[in-house]
């Protein structure tokens, strides 16, 4: 009984280990060049390997993979299936024979206890030798494979997998799974004949690409016998006829590169044996135009690049009825531009979606019946090494001759206007955007705008644009208007959106196109004369955005019920001095009056989201703007009737209100605001008793109440209510219990107690303040030994403002001392010569004159580095992106401050630094740049593109 239960064991175990597995993968080294050779090609990295299910041991006997879009590859081999037949056979023998065997005695072996027959030993010698041997097999390929590895690595790049059944993927110890690691993908770039004969000897490969070189073909001959193979590149190098068949017997390979090759018409029959291919890659090779026409391959392919025609050389071509095709892709490697027409043709392809045309071909192209494709566009290969210095040559796709029929989901049309003659257009329903731009090359490292195109082309374009009635937006970017008559657009009585971003345009020029229904006008960068703005209000009535340049002065608009939004060109710094918004019920564009302001009015804009005023303006009027979410102003200007007014934006997060000329009954509603998160209102005439009472809001992390004047009582309540990350108490009455309740707040970074006449009790209130990184104790009197004990609580503090204060010299350098990373403001008469020349010698100083010289240094050019031709290249801070329309801006408030305000005695610009800054007052205004919307004046050079 036990033998036969022995033998059905055995069974069992050839049973599970010869079933079909899943086979999955885990990468462990290696992997692709970034950079291939010559062939930067994304279409190739667009293949994913599918793993195959095997059945069989030692022998694979079945092997099949099963794809998505192509048929189930499945493979069986007679000989490994004799091989694993035999091994069963075998085994269940040797078992059969030993059962048989132990009835009689064949050993002389004995022992008092034990007797051991010979078919004991042919057993064990089985049993053990089977797996052993199995396992040096593994173990002699991992070193064959890995001496492969070594020599491939001198030309190319390899990638090692373990690739073993999903069922054991995680559970296989790493002590076993590296021995059964094999190469599956190989990069050879320029390879030599040890390198071509080493990985065709390897079985496992899934992706083989070659590049270059003129290594010897007869390796290649064996690419057939590669089971696993799906992505293959044979480029670069000519090919005899052995090699195409070789190729084309590869049944798994589904990605076929064979650029820069001598395949010609023929090879395309035979690639047609590929039954799995269907991603091909045939740029510079000799295939004629005319052989894709009737290619056997119609019928596979879902990707193809071929080239565009050689540079001074015109071509025809035409691809008709491929069902499967989806992408399309005509590219140079190293071709220049092209000014002879390539005649291109594209019709009845169910599935194609995206058609990519070198961007420096000149092109005719006629589409019909493409119900699925969406894109059509330049490809941009190597562009930037194939112009030379200075020259132009277009990114935008290069059509002469344009015509669309039924392409229904296509949805906008880019082109390049230079050389341009026509446009047809019919049934293509999504087709409501028309673009020309005018956007090149201007050397290998810039791109610009050529505003020297001929007028018989630019007039082209405009003709071809206005005869589209079904169009509702239309671009002529980078155009020089002169001289183009615009009347051609009036036949589109659909037209709402005009995009003329970094274009010329004459004084009067849209004018003509008054009796358009346009609602936007798109105007970035463009040049105007600087009534521009004004001549489109008056043109287009509805507008519902307006965009203003970053240089524009002021702004005056009344009487726009549409306005949503007055967008610059960025917000970096607001150049506006002069501001009046009337009976704008729509606007939510926030507005920033800068440091030179003259005056601002501004009334009914319920859904304004931000006001800034950085200037002390004398006068101001606000009302009907219970919309803001942030407002920052000061100065005298900011009455009684001012503040009521701010007070009533309930939605308000941040609020400034510095030094502000209104009483202490113009401030109550500022306890209803339970929505801040930041309030700053220095010199403000806050009633102690409302503030003693007053429950802060939980979003309130941010107050400033430097000189309001307030009594002990009502600066502790305050300070109690809150988790405060910044709080500015300067000027006000601080008692021990203030102090205490600053451990309150874990993560108060910044405390700011100027004036405070410290105690030996208030020092020893100070609890942890761990987080805070910056202490403003100017003009504050400290005992002997109080601020080592103060700073003794802090962990990170990086900044320590003594500038006035009244402090022991001795304490001064032991706190240098002893905080080595620790930087300090101060006065000149603050400290000792010695102190200052040290604390400035390691940079530990902290100078108003580096903050202006760092402000000051913030619009220069950035190098960036140097051209091939050893020009330096710059970039523009206006290029950096600047912050979102919605940031409030930083306000300085010692602008504000009254001569009457404590001083805190730390000096201005003005004070420390001069010659370099000059008080508002003093400086020449600039020269305002007027817009004009109802009479009003604007000028607005430029308008954000619509997201």
């Amino acid at each position: 009984m036990s033998r036969r239960l022995g033998f059905l064991a055995l069974f069992a175990v050839f049973i599970v280990v010869n079933a079909p597995y899943q086979y999955d993968t885990i990468g462990l080294s290696g992997g692709f060049k970034d950079t291939k050779f010559d062939f930067p090609l994304d279409q190739e990295e667009g293949l994913s390997t599918v793993y195959p299910t095997e059945a069989g041991w030692p022998a694979r006997y079945y092997i099949a993979h099963s794809f998505d879009d192509v048929a189930t590859s499945t493979s069986w081999s007679w000989l490994a299936m004799v091989i694993d037949l035999g091994v069963v056979l075998l085994s269940l023998g040797a078992v059969v024979g030993y059962s048989k065997a132990t009835r009689r005695k064949v050993s002389s072996l004995k022992s008092s206890k034990y007797s051991i027959s010979l078919s004991d030993l042919l057993v064990l010698v089985l049993l053990v030798a089977l797996p052993m041997g199995y396992w040096q097999l593994q173990t002699y390929r991992f070193r064959e494979e890995t001496a492969i590895q070594k020599k491939l690595s001198a030309v190319g790049t390899v990638q090692l997998q373990l690739i073993v059944p999903r069922l054991i993927h995680s559970r296989l110890p790493w002590t076993l799974s590296r021995y059964l690691v094999r190469i599956t993908q190989v990069d050879l770039t320029e390879p030599n004949d040890d390198a071509i004969s080493a990985v065709c000897e390897l079985p496992h490969l899934r992706a083989l690409r070659i590049g270059g070189g003129q290594y010897d073909l007869a390796p290649l001959r064996r690419l057939p016998s590669m089971r696993y193979l799906q992505d293959l590149r044979i480029a670069g190098r000519s090919l005899d006829a052995t090699t195409v068949d070789a190729i084309s017997s590869c049944d798994l390979v589904r990605q076929l590169n064979v650029s820069q090759t001598n395949c010609s018409g023929p090879s395309l029959k035979a690639f047609s044996k590929m039954p799995r291919m269907t991603r091909l890659m045939a740029l510079d090779t000799a295939i004629p135009f005319d052989a894709w026409e009737e290619s056997p391959l119609r019928n596979q392919l879902q990707y193809l690049t071929i080239s565009r025609p050689p540079t001074g050389q015109s071509a025809e071509v035409a691809f008709r009825d491929w069902p499967k095709l989806v992408e399309l892709y005509f590219r140079s490697l190293d071709g220049y531009m092209n000014w002879q027409v390539f005649d291109v043709t594209i019709a009845g392809m169910p599935e194609l979606t995206k058609i990519r045309m070198d961007a420096f071909q000149r092109v005719d192209m006629k589409l019909e019946q493409l119900p699925k494709m969406t894109s059509l566009g330049s490809d941009y290969t190597n562009i930037t090494r194939r112009v030379a210095e200075g020259e132009k040559a277009p990114v935008i796709f290069w059509g002469r001759h344009v015509s669309l029929f039924q392409v229904p989901q296509l949805d906008i049309l880019w082109l390049y206007p230079d050389g341009f003659e026509s446009l047809s257009i019919d049934q293509c329903d999504s087709l409501k955007t028309l673009k020309s731009s005018s956007q090149c090359t201007n050397g290998p490292l810039a791109i610009g705008f050529d505003h020297e195109i001929d007028v018989i082309s630019r007039r082209r374009v405009v003709e071809a644009f206005g005869s589209q009635t079904e169009v509702n937006s239309i671009g002529l970017i980078g155009f020089s208007l002169d001289q183009i008559d615009l009347s051609p657009l009036k036949q589109n009585q659909q037209l709402r959106e005009l995009d003329l971003r970094d274009s010329i345009i004459p004084k009067g020029k849209l004018e003509t196109l008054s009796s358009l229904p346009i609602t936007r006008v798109n105007a970035i960068k463009a040049r105007t004369d600087r009534s521009f703005v004004s001549e489109l209000n008056r043109s287009f009535p509805e507008l519902d955005r307006i965009g203003i340049d970053a240089e524009t002065t002021a702004i005056r608009i009344e009487d726009k019920p549409n306005l949503r939004r007055i967008q610059f060109s960025h917000h970096r710094e607001s150049k506006v001095n002069a501001l009046r918004l009337v009976n704008l019920p729509l606007l939510e564009s926030p507005m920033v009056v800068n440091e030179y302001g003259q005056y601002c009015y501004v009334k009914n804009a319920p859904k304004l989201k931000g006001l800034a005023l950085l200037s002390p303006l004398p006068k101001m009027e606000i009302e009907g703007v219970e919309g803001l979410w942030w407002f920052i102003a000061g100065g005298e200007g900011l009455n009684d009737s001012v503040v009521q007014e701010v007070l009533k934006a309930k939605s308000l997060t941040e609020l400034t209100l510095a030094y502000p000329k209104a009483k202490q009954d113009a401030f109550a509603g500022l306890t209803t605001l339970q929505s801040l998160e930041s309030l700053i209102v220095p010199g403000a005439r806050l009633d102690p008793d409302v503030i003693a009472q007053w429950q802060v809001p939980k979003s309130l992390k941010r107050l400033n109440l430097n000189d309001c004047g307030l009594l002990a009582a009502a600066v502790e309540h305050v300070v109690k209510q809150g988790d405060w990350v910044e709080l500015s108490l300067n000027h006000n009455e601080i008692s021990s219990a203030t102090i205490r309740a600053f451990s309150q707040s874990p993560r108060l970074a910044k405390i700011a107690v100027a004036g405070c006449q410290f105690d030996d009790e208030m020092i020893a209130a100070f609890g942890n303040i761990a987080a805070v990184t910056d202490l403003d104790f100017s003009t504050a009197t400290i005992p002997q030994g109080g601020l080592a004990k103060i700073l003794s609580k802090t962990n990170k503090l990086a900044t320590l403002d003594l500038r006035g204060a009244n402090v022991n010299s001795q304490d001064l350098q032991a706190v240098i001392a002893s905080y080595p990373s620790l930087r300090f403001k101060l006065e000149p008469t603050d400290a000792t010569l010695p102190i200052l020349t040290s604390l400035t010698n390691s940079k530990r100083l902290i100078r108003p004159e580096e903050e202006l010289w760092n402000r000051m240094q913030a619009n220069q050019p950035i190098l960036r580095g140097y051209s091939i031709s050893g020009q330096p290249i710059y970039t523009d801070p206006s290029k950096i992106p600047s912050p979102p329309q919605l940031a409030p801006p930083e306000l300085s408030l010692a602008l504000f401050r009254p001569e009457t305000a404590p001083s805190d005695q730390s000096s201005t610009f003005m004070q420390m630094f001069n010659g370099f800054f000059v008080a508002p007052s003093s400086v020449a205004m600039p020269a305002e740049t007027e817009v004009s919307v109802d009479n009003q004046t604007i000028d607005a050079t430029e308008m954000e593109t619509e997201q």
